[in-house]
């Protein structure tokens, strides 16, 4: 994913998560679904897709993944079976206390052939575990060198970002951590150290 997106998505999470929520729990949802797919410019050239479910109450959003299967190569006239994990958020405004749950794409298939894996690391291959890590809020700074090597050497480190509205009750929020990217991301921090040092 281009940096712009990121800093898109990282703004928008940021800006809904300013109402108290806590992560509870996650679930797995199968839904058979058509390849509707919505897209949204961004800056210029960029643009990203969600996938749109459903109707009313049952709908749902999907951001689509830039490492899954691209949209335009989805038959728009066929269900897939699309395999979600859904985090919990509760909220509480004022005296109420109400719990929405946001869709993460887990797995995609035709039926015979599985298109997508979140779970597998797109860099190593190997099966990256579910873990609660911590959100980072604010507005991070990287460094451009790092940029360029993280989503070819190490993109699934589970560093999370939350946007600038820092949420107190929601330290944690669940991603897929690959161990063969933390180490590689350890590597190349402490290579860029040797580097300023002069070893």
């Amino acid at each position: 994913m281009k940096p712009a997106i990121i800093t898109l998505l990282i703004i928008a999470i940021g800006f809904t998560s300013c109402a108290t929520s806590k992560i509870s729990k996650e679930r797995n949802v199968t839904i058979q679904a058509k390849a509707n797919f919505k897209k949204h410019p961004f800056s210029g050239k960029d643009v990203y897709y969600t996938l749109e479910m459903g109707q009313g109450d049952d709908s749902r959003s999907v951001y689509w993944p830039h490492d899954a299967p691209n949209p335009a190569s989805l038959n728009k006239k066929r269900s897939y079976s699309v395999e979600l994990i859904e985090e919990e958020h509760k909220m509480t405004m004022g005296d109420s206390s109400t719990s929405t749950w946001s869709p993460e794409l887990f797995r995609l298939s035709d039926g015979k052939r599985l298109l997508y894996d979140a779970s597998v690391c797109a860099v190593h291959g190997g099966v990256m575990e579910r873990k609660a890590v911590p959100i980072s809020y604010g507005y991070p700074m990287f460094d451009p060198e790092y940029l360029k090597v993280e989503n070819t050497e190490f993109p699934n480190t589970g560093m999370v970002l939350g946007g600038c509205c820092v949420d107190l009750d929601r330290p944690t929020t669940h991603a897929w951590v690959c161990t063969s990217c933390v180490h590689n991301k350890e590597r190349w921090e402490q290579m860029k150290k040797d580097q300023k040092s002069g070893n």
